[in-house]
């Protein structure tokens, strides 16, 4: 797992990179930032639970965005995840990879986060049903669910 922690470093680092070069040029559209909250559904192997939680998005410009993500979840198991993705968009479609942390019982262990999901823009709301993959040591905790928020 450390090695698949520090790849995904180094790929969110890259992806920064020409994000920050490219923050001298103005964010085109006039919504700068999102807040949203998330609802989920986790599954892992054979076990399930809700997932709620909340995102700040800052846009860096129409193609990269960094968020930061803090969500819980409840059911077969009770954990916190908090995760730094990089998104990348292609007109409605967005991807992230992060590197992250999940406490479940005073425990704190690594993770990868990967997310595909599609944006919806409303006047003011965004919609973004989404498939999120938390990487932790040797398996895949998979969150299906939609984020919901409004720009500024």
């Amino acid at each position: 797992m450390p090695k698949f922690l520090l790849i995904a470093c180094l790929i969110s680092s890259v992806c920064i990179a020409p994000a920050r070069a490219s923050d001298s040029e103005e964010h085109e559209g006039p919504i700068k930032n999102v807040l949203a909250g998330f609802i989920g559904f986790t599954h892992e192997r054979r076990e399930n639970g809700l997932a709620l939680g909340v995102e700040y998005e800052r846009r860096i410009n129409d193609s990269f965005g960094v968020a930061v993500q803090a969500e819980r979840t409840w059911g077969d198991f009770d954990f916190w995840v908090v995760a730094v993705p990089v998104y990348i968009k292609f007109d409605r479609m967005h991807f992230g990879i992060g590197p992250g942390i999940e406490r479940a019982g005073g425990n704190n262990e690594g993770l990868v986060r990967l997310i595909a999901s599609y944006e919806i823009e409303g006047e003011n709301l965004h919609y973004a049903p989404g498939l999120i993959v938390d990487f932790i040591d040797d398996e895949q905790v998979y969150v299906l669910g939609i984020a919901v928020g409004f720009g500024f």
